[in-house]
């Protein structure tokens, strides 16, 4: 072989590996960049408990807790219903993810306004220190001022006159005084459903009343009765129907 053609033999080798290596570089250079997750933009869960005033009104306290990562809180500015302003500083207090925490002190008590609160957290993301401004709105209802109605059964196994076992039942409201209008008692096997009128009947919070006349029981079925109380709430005259399931054993 001459020189000529040794050098022409000796290039298209040494080009072939340039492009080799240039083809390898390409395809490493063409690989996908490794992703890690973002981090969690915080989310803040409201509650709130309402709690009598020295003046006879409601006042409420708010709670919170941020759902997804933890925080280094600086400031909470909460706007009433009436558009009034509050701002309660954290001064960078550090919660963990769900900690619960308080948007007020220990002794202060917002006053209640029915409608809905605009509520702008303000502080720090704890695992990268980055800042947020965070709004979420709570709904505030008017809370009933009396209890709600609700009963007590007990029931008393009887002998029948006529021979087999019989059932009693007694009754109580263990939340509030009622006049009662009416029970209506529907057996297991829903044979039927007896009537016992209470004719307004008031009873005060925890008095024990029949569902059933002097000397007069109901013949005795296992399984559970379902009584219905209808009536008025003594303190408002709010009408009520309450249903109980009395499980009867022979």
């Amino acid at each position: 072989m001459n020189k000529l053609n040794r050098v022409i033999v000796y290039s298209i080798l040494i080009m072939s590996i340039i492009i080799a290596f240039s083809g390898c570089k390409k395809k490493t250079d063409e690989s996908p960049a490794p992703t890690y997750p973002a981090d969690p933009i915080p989310a803040f869960t409201i509650t709130y408990q309402t709690v009598p005033l020295a003046s006879n009104d409601t006042g409420v306290k708010f709670f919170a807790n941020c759902s997804t990562t933890g925080i280094k809180m600086t400031k909470v500015d909460i706007v009433n219903p009436i558009n009034g302003t509050i701002s309660f500083a954290l001064n960078g207090q550090i919660f963990d993810s769900a900690q619960v925490f308080a948007l007020q002190s220990e002794a202060t008590i917002y006053q209640k306004h029915v409608g809905t609160y605009r509520i702008i957290f303000s502080g720090f993301r704890k695992v990268d220190n980055a800042p947020f401004t965070i709004v979420t709105y709570i709904n505030v209802t008017r809370d009933d001022p009396y209890p709600a109605v609700s009963f007590i059964v007990t029931y008393l196994t009887v002998q029948l006159q006529v021979g087999g076992e019989g059932v009693q039942f007694y009754a109580n409201c263990n939340s509030t005084d009622v006049k009662m209008t009416k029970v209506e008692i529907l057996d297991p096997i829903h044979s039927g459903t007896v009537t016992y009128n209470l004719n307004g009947n008031a009873y005060v919070r925890s008095q024990i009343f029949a569902l059933q006349d002097n000397s007069t029981a109901y013949a005795k079925q296992s399984g559970t009765y379902q009584i219905t109380f209808s009536g008025l709430r003594t303190a408002d005259s709010a009408p009520f129907v309450n249903v109980v399931n009395v499980p009867v054993s022979k």
